[in-house]
């Protein structure tokens, strides 16, 4: 018995630390917080925020170019420690759905030459107008012209889906105010006239003359949907149907200010067909983003970082990958990198 009580002993005895174990492990603890305090201590996120506000405001751009296929650009100002986005944004979305006429932005809207409803259940997406339901020149009209941001003097781009009807011959798919047409000959061929402002000899603006992008043959196909779109992103006009460019003129002068109502079809005779999914787009600026205190640009002159209508670094622009680089009051600097590809790191 005195045996069995002494093992226990020595059992629970061992099942303890020692004090050599306690040590040891009071000075690994001292190591992990030491070094745990020391991250902590380095931490700055003044840094953080100032490489993820640039860091952001690039992949916005970016985005924005591939998202419309259009140019974008960030511009850079050192002195006042902001930079500043410039890139297509939406300013009108037409879906037609249910019936309604509404667009986003609340512009009203108007019919003319239509007895019922213009309505077709089979649109691009849901519903769609069928105007073919109405007369030869019938016609759907909104008035943007008291929305400051519909503006189409830096850029713009007009994407409207439409399905023609067998043997539909020509008709007028839209038009804005005196600045924009877009025709579907009797051909199939896409038809655009955009007017562009101009300077004479003594610096006085002037309206020139329409700038007429025209298609190939057959660019719609009868009975089936197809996206078209014109646009003008500050170097280019564009003539695109799914995506795809049919006709393109370099153009840096301006679009007209002679914008009034928003109408589809009307003319000489309206498209005969279905339209479904209208959108309008224009080149805007975005509000001045500036960098956390503490935080500022490297370069002292104001710089611009360029994408492409495919997201990458404007070649034209840029002879390769660009830095963007932070210096911190402390001293520390920081970069946010564009591959030649756009991806920003």
């Amino acid at each position: 018995m005195a045996r069995a009580a002494g093992s226990a002993a020595t059992r629970a005895d061992r099942s303890g630390f020692t004090l050599f174990e306690l040590l040891v492990s009071l000075l690994i603890l001292g190591v992990v917080l030491g070094a745990g305090i020391g991250a902590i201590s380095s931490f700055d996120p003044t840094s953080h925020a100032a490489r993820g506000v640039v860091a952001n405001a690039l992949r916005q751009a970016r985005n924005d170019a591939l998202a419309f296929g259009a140019p974008s650009r960030v511009a850079f100002e050192p002195e006042a420690r902001t930079m500043r986005s410039t890139g297509f944004r939406v300013a009108g979305t037409w879906r037609f759905e249910r019936g309604s006429l509404d667009g986003a932005g609340g512009h009203p809207a108007a019919t003319e030459g239509f007895d019922v409803e213009l309505d077709t259940p089979d649109g691009f997406i849901g519903d769609a107008r069928d105007l073919t339901l109405g007369g030869a020149v019938a016609r759907v009209e909104f008035d943007p012209t008291s929305d400051p941001g519909f503006r189409l003097d830096d850029g713009f781009l007009f994407t409207i889906a439409a399905r023609p009807e067998l043997g539909s011959g020509a008709g007028r798919i839209l038009s804005f105010g005196d600045a924009l047409t877009l025709d579907v000959q009797a051909n199939g061929a896409r038809d655009a006239r955009i007017r562009m402002r101009g300077a004479d000899e003594l610096g006085r603006v002037r309206e020139g003359e329409p700038v007429r992008l025209l298609s190939k043959a057959g660019a719609l196909t009868p009975g089936r949907w197809s996206v078209v779109g014109v646009g003008h992103d500050g170097a280019a006009l564009r003539l695109t149907v799914n995506g795809v460019t049919l006709a393109e003129r370099a153009e840096t002068r301006p679009a007209s200010r002679k914008q009034g109502a928003l109408t589809l079809g009307g003319g000489r005779r309206s498209f005969q067909g279905a339209l479904d999914d209208l959108v309008v787009s224009v080149v805007r600026a975005d509000s001045d983003v500036p960098l956390p205190s503490g935080a500022e640009f490297v370069a002292r002159a104001p710089f611009e970082v360029r994408f492409d209508v495919q997201g990458r670094l404007d070649p034209v622009f840029h002879g390769g990958p660009v830095d963007v680089e932070l210096e911190y009051s402390d001293g520390r600097r920081a970069t946010v990198r564009i591959s030649t590809a756009g991806t920003v790191l």
